[in-house]
């Protein structure tokens, strides 16, 4: 177990100076039953003692595997998440035989600040007349390009990337619905959600359609074609003061024909 090494571990971090530790599998290396609380206490207390940042790889059972829960914890004991820092989900879209793969990141936990977006890359392998693979690329992509792992997407991320797959970047709830592979109510509850109506997309005014809004500003606003952006400004006489930081004047900006919503 990495408890049995970890004398001989902190002599070669000292010696080489190491300051990373990559742990491939927690399983393998924690010792005793990985359902019992007590093999996660020993494990991050090994990880704990070496003084230096550590990376784990855990794996999720088949249940899991197949969830479409957000958040899929780690095989064993349930202090394997309570007790780690930080948790990134990993999931692969692929089909048999294909030379080229989909990823998923999803940040499904952290202690001290707020969770990442979800990260998207494609992976290609290549390979030589034997089969042999000889280089393998990385780029970047959608994550809910792919419909396998837009699943684990919440349901606003899938609704704006919907929308920005539209003609225009807008459109009304079954058609934003139809693309992002969700029922249409959840989307029109999902689109009326305070804490994103007029922070990521808006009603236009006079249709059944919705926009998102420009994305150097969560203040732009649709409307009737025309973009309105809000200015800060000292409030009018009788306007108490402890509300002067949410008191705003529209200025209006034409949006040309052509400009993204």
């Amino acid at each position: 177990s990495l408890q049995d090494q970890l004398d001989s571990i902190q002599r070669t971090c000292t010696e080489h100076d190491l300051g990373f530790l990559l742990v491939d599998s927690i399983v393998a290396s924690a010792g005793g039953d990985v359902n019992e609380a007590e093999a996660a206490r020993l494990y991050f207390n090994t990880i704990g003692a070496l003084g230096i940042a550590t990376l784990g790889i855990a794996h999720i059972s088949k249940e899991g595997s197949e969830s479409k829960r957000r958040r899929t914890r780690p095989f064993g004991s349930v202090f394997y998440w309570n007790l780690a820092r930080n948790i990134w989900e990993i999931r692969k879209d692929q089909d048999a035989g294909s030379p080229t793969s989909s990823l998923g990141l999803y940040h499904a936990k952290i202690n001290r600040g707020r969770e990442s977006k979800p990260i998207g890359l494609e992976v290609a392998f290549t390979e030589d007349a034997d089969g042999n693979i000889t280089q393998i690329n990385y780029t970047s992509a959608d994550v809910a390009d792919s419909p396998v792992l837009a699943e684990k997407l919440t349901n606003a991320d899938r609704i704006r990337s919907a929308i920005r797959g539209l003609p225009g970047m807008k459109g009304d709830p079954a058609t934003i619905a139809e693309s992002a592979g969700l029922e249409v109510d959840v989307v029109r509850a999902t689109l009326n959600t305070k804490r994103y109506k007029g922070v990521i997309w808006l009603k236009i005014a006079g249709t059944t359609e919705w926009g998102l809004l420009a994305p150097d500003t969560k203040q732009n606003a649709l409307r009737n074609g025309t973009r309105y952006v809000t200015e800060r400004r000292e409030p009018p006489k009788g306007v108490s003061p402890l509300h002067s930081a949410n008191y705003e004047e529209e200025k209006e900006e034409g949006v040309t024909e052509n400009e993204s919503w």
